[in-house]
């Protein structure tokens, strides 16, 4: 059976995971239908996991740092996009090039949504300047590549817009050029902050930015839990979307037991034949009408004479 209803969106820089943050990721999950991390810190071999983190989810994911190098301090970066299974939608995973950036393209028969986690750098020094309007390309790369999609692009941007910043120059440049909007700046935003450096500083620099042609009208919320069972600096942010995607309702499979024939022993065995061969002795062969009917029951064979 297949259902709709409203479509959220989270977006979460958990700064690496260890047992605490997974189950508070494992809770996140409960009430979303597509994650956002940035900043898992796992290696190309690892990205896999994410999908045991819950059974209802699949994901994909990039490292953010060459896991055939020798590391040199802790790992770093990296993000991932984690989507509900029951989502009755054609999903592609996209091909980005880019160790800071992810995306999929979500096709259904009422919408053609894609998606794009971002996890961008600070603001500190040209090098880095360099670096964000490289993966700023990255993205405007892929926004070409789907142009027919409506699109999602969130993540830990390192970008407050209240800061008249250089990087907070590119991105905006970048908003007007390729048509996105902020979601904090929807009448529904309730955004505070989404970054705390000691609880004495505070930004939003977590985002989501949206297609123009559905930003006035597809927003029904866009919030920040601030959870004490988090762990991280960053806070989650929650989109939804009036985007009526229908779902379907997962039955789980059901496995039956087999017999386990090369662990039978000789007894076994013969109880089985034995077994067999009376079942076989209640079956009677019809071939009546140019048809073989097997008759399991005298009665029926009794109605045939």
């Amino acid at each position: 059976m297949a259902r709709q209803n409203a479509l959220r969106v989270m977006s979460y820089n958990c700064r690496g995971i260890n047992i605490i943050k997974t189950e508070y990721i494992k809770s996140l999950l409960s009430i979303c239908d597509i994650l956002f991390i940035q900043e898992h810190w796992f290696c190309d071999a690892q990205i896999q996991s994410f999908s045991s983190l819950n059974s209802d989810f699949l994901s994909c994911g990039v490292c953010g740092f060459d896991s055939q190098s020798v590391l040199q301090g802790r790992p770093f970066g990296g993000c991932a996009i984690l989507w509900r299974k029951e989502l009755r939608t054609d999903v592609r995973v996209i091909d980005t090039g880019s160790r800071r950036v992810c995306a999929i393209s979500c096709i259904s028969d009422c919408y053609k949504l894609l998606f794009i986690n971002v996890y961008m750098p600070f603001e500190d020094g040209d090098d880095n300047i360099e670096e964000f309007y490289s993966q700023l390309s990255v993205i405007e790369n892929i926004l070409e590549l789907h142009a027919e999609c409506l699109v999602v692009c969130g993540g830990d941007f390192n970008v407050d817009f209240s800061r008249d910043w250089a990087h907070t120059r590119l991105l905006n440049n970048f908003c007007e050029r390729v048509s996105l909007r902020p979601a904090s700046e929807h009448s529904c935003c309730t955004v505070d902050y989404t970054y705390n450096f000691n609880m004495l500083r505070f930004q939003v620099v977590d985002q989501f930015l949206l297609s123009e042609l559905f930003f006035p009208s597809a927003v029904i919320k866009f919030e920040v839990l601030h959870d004490a069972s988090n762990t991280s600096d960053h806070d989650p942010i929650l989109l939804q979307l009036d985007v009526a995607i229908a779902r379907c309702d997962c039955i789980p499979q059901q496995f039956r037991s087999k017999p386990a024939w090369h662990r039978a022993n000789e007894s076994q065995i013969a109880d089985y034949c034995n077994n067999l061969r009376y079942q076989l002795g209640n079956v009677i062969m019809d071939f009546s009408r140019g048809n073989i009917k097997f008759v399991r029951d005298q009665t029926v064979l009794s109605g045939l004479t």
